[in-house]
């Protein structure tokens, strides 16, 4: 009678995973299908012994103890039940020992126990796939043994459905689903959950509604949590309209809104202003219990700066620390853009030195704001200070400071400066603006620096930025009003 074929998988694994590998599939194959007399054949009447050492080592996640006492059950002769391979595969999984898991595998093919591979045993090798991050070879080993008549269970879909869409491969978690369904395995709401979660992050919110919209037509039933993610990716794509709708169908389900839906509504609410509606809201999340956490400041501040109503920012982030609400570096980083863009210079070096004052970690985003402004005031040497106590704290500048700084340098005449910021910039192989370029360029003819001026200019063409009229027309003046090699140097510059 021919056993049950797993031929299939032996290429996958060959090709992907386990290299040393010695058999063909058609040896493999052969052993499904052939009688053997071979006397070195593992005894499969013989009883396993010490079954409970088997679960005892497993529930402690004795992995490497488990393996061993298995190879020497091989050894003796003993070819324990197809149950215990498996249950050992799944302690090597539970400690994420995948090296285990397929030096395990190996000895199953060599003891012949291969052939007796059931549902559980697949879902092992292929959730060993996924902790490795090899989605695509468990993809296609799942494929292969569906075609071959095993039937692996509801988790291995979740598995592979929740690391393809972390990666945002949605092509793989569409055609999971449908496999799901063709094998009799219905998503379940966590199942939808993890796709409509995938497709959000991907910013594909208009697809996550139409997936939300087919789970209510299949007659599931969404949770809190569905509802409270599809809420804030609408809300993020400014598509408050429906995002409102779902609330007051959540609310008309009795389903009661968590504190993540309530700042999921208040941040689309924040997007347009509607700063009314958002302390409505904020103030209901209190009554209902949830009340003030540094999430909620956090998303109101934020909305507050962005509208210019940075007074009122700085009321709540004053009113948390009267209210012994944590206010994070995040907050600080908030308030301190907050008054920089209305160049209000002074409260937003108030803020970092109360910032720093509280022990907290700055990061560059809480400097960066600062030497921006410093820079153009043309506030130099406070814009370096700035920038020497970033550097003493191991934070390394923000590319636009690199701009910042030698356009400012630039208008200031600091000429040796700009160009010193210029090649450091270069060095570190960031890529200056246009306006950084032109500036520098612009700047090194007015010091009559021409040769300095091409080599910049050169640089520029070279970085992929192409010649405007205007500083072409600055660079040709001024090299006909110097010296009479016009057409020399007109060469250079349109090679």
């Amino acid at each position: 009678m021919v056993r049950t074929a797993f031929s299939t998988i032996v290429p996958v694994l060959r090709q992907n995973t386990y290299r040393n590998y010695q058999y063909s599939c058609t040896q493999i194959l052969k052993f499904h299908v052939e009688p053997s007399n071979d006397e070195n054949k593992p005894n499969q009447n013989v009883e396993v012994s010490q079954p409970r050492s088997f679960r005892s080592l497993c529930r402690r996640g004795s992995a490497q103890e488990a393996v061993e006492l298995l190879l020497k059950q091989k050894e003796a002769k003993v070819s324990p039940p197809i149950g215990t391979w498996n249950k050992v595969l799944c302690c090597c999984l539970r400690v994420r020992r995948t090296d285990l898991v397929w030096e395990l595998y190996n000895e199953m093919v060599q003891s012949g126990v291969v052939a007796e591979v059931n549902d559980k045993t697949v879902e092992c090798l292929i959730r060993a796939f996924c902790v490795e991050g090899k989605l695509e070879e468990g993809y296609q080993l799942l494929r292969q043994v569906l075609n071959n008549g095993l039937n692996p269970g509801k988790p291995v879909y979740d598995k592979l459905i929740r690391g393809f869409s972390e990666k945002e491969y949605f092509v793989r978690v569409s055609q999971l689903f449908s496999l799901m369904i063709a094998r009799n395995h219905a998503p379940d709401i966590n199942t939808y959950h993890e796709f409509i979660y995938g497709l959000c992050k991907r910013k594909m919110y208009v697809e996550a509604l139409n997936i939300f919209s087919d789970l209510k037509a299949r007659g599931y039933s969404p949770n809190v949590s569905i509802y409270s993610t599809i809420i804030y990716g609408l809300c993020r794509a400014g598509m408050l309209a429906d995002a409102r709708k779902l609330w007051s169908e959540m609310l008309e389900k009795e389903i009661l809104p968590s504190a993540y839906t309530y700042n999921a509504l208040i941040f689309g609410y924040c997007k347009i202003g509607d700063f009314e509606e958002v302390m409505n809201l904020y103030k209901e999340m209190c009554d209902r219990g949830y009340g003030e956490t540094t999430i909620s400041y956090r998303t109101i501040i934020r909305g507050l700066c962005i509208h210019g109503r940075v007074n009122e920012a700085f009321e709540l982030f004053d009113e948390m620390a009267k209210k012994g609400v944590a206010r994070d570096i995040d907050i600080y980083n908030i308030m301190i853009r907050g008054f920089c863009k209305e160049g209000r210079l002074d409260e937003s070096k108030n803020v970092l030195e109360e910032l720093l004052s509280q022990n907290l970690q700055p990061s560059t985003l809480s400097y960066t704001p600062l030497i921006e402004k410093l820079c153009e005031r043309g506030e130099m040497q406070e814009a370096k200070s700035l920038l020497d106590d970033m550097s003493e704290r191991g934070l390394k500048p923000h590319p636009c400071s690199f701009n910042h700084f030698i356009t400012a340098f630039c208008a200031h005449g600091y000429i040796a400066d700009a160009v010193e910021w210029l090649t450091a910039m270069l060095k570190e192989q960031l890529k200056p603006q246009r306006k950084t370029f032109e500036a520098a360029v612009r700047c090194l003819l007015q010091s009559d620096m021409l040769d300095d001026s091409l080599l910049v200019l050169d640089l520029m063409l070279e970085t992929g930025y192409t010649l405007e009229e205007d500083l072409c027309h600055c660079v040709v003046s001024k090299f006909c009003n110097e010296t009479p090699l016009v057409d020399t140097y007109l060469d250079e510059i349109t090679e």
